[in-house]
């Protein structure tokens, strides 16, 4: 019989992508750059003013649940925007050790979900001995420290100014996922905590409905 697992999915804070979107929303206003619209070319989004304060009252929620007690490892997408509420959100838990996955990524679809390379997210998150580097490290290492998606024809560390998202086909992602849930599967640890994006998330567990974020 398999052993039962329980797995508490976590969405990012809002990014200043998901800040731009919603103001962009509001005016009905929407920009057309480089030929991708509605992007406002933001790579690896950080958390906006809103987001960080939505990772302090996560930080203060997990304090008070008697569930977390029982979380030693937290699986988090190398996006900034999700490595910054999983620090900031579980980072007080005792002895928390954090897994830098990069299947757990977002659905590339706009700039926002091109990611950062590994040695600038060490840079960025600084020397955490809690943060388990080495499967993004795997990932990445071609040379260049790119885990994020690419088609085969990309090329390796373009100019900023030349980055353009080839979005990332339904079928990737969902092989993507059915792998990223078999990793989980064979962790040892009864309870984990994933910390990541809502695209994928909705793909990861079938939801058809639109989520509901404060």
């Amino acid at each position: 019989m398999a052993r039962v697992k329980d797995v508490y999915l976590v969405r990012h804070g809002e990014s200043t992508y998901n800040q731009w979107r919603k103001q962009s929303y509001t005016t009905c206003f929407c920009t057309c750059m480089m030929g991708h619209c509605c992007d406002p070319l933001i790579r690896d989004a950080p958390l906006s003013t809103r987001g960080e304060k939505q990772v302090k009252e996560l930080a203060a929620a997990v304090q008070a649940a008697d569930w977390a007690k029982r979380i030693t490892t937290v699986v988090v997408s190398p996006l900034t925007r999700a490595l910054a509420t999983a620090l900031g959100g579980f980072g007080h838990l005792e002895n928390v050790r954090f897994v830098v996955h990069p299947l757990a990524a977002e659905h590339l679809d706009t700039m926002c979900d091109v990611g950062s390379d590994v040695p600038s997210l060490k840079e960025k998150f600084g020397d955490d001995q809690r943060i388990d580097w080495s499967i993004v490290e795997a990932r990445g290492a071609g040379g260049d420290g790119e885990w994020w998606y690419k088609p085969g024809d990309a090329l390796s560390n373009p100019p900023a100014d030349e980055i353009i998202p080839r979005k990332e086909p339904t079928d990737a992602v969902m092989e993507r996922i059915k792998t990223f849930k078999a990793d989980l599967s064979i962790m040892p640890e009864p309870c984990l905590v994933v910390v990541g994006h809502s695209s994928f998330f909705k793909r990861m567990v079938r939801q058809t409905r639109r989520s509901r974020v404060p």
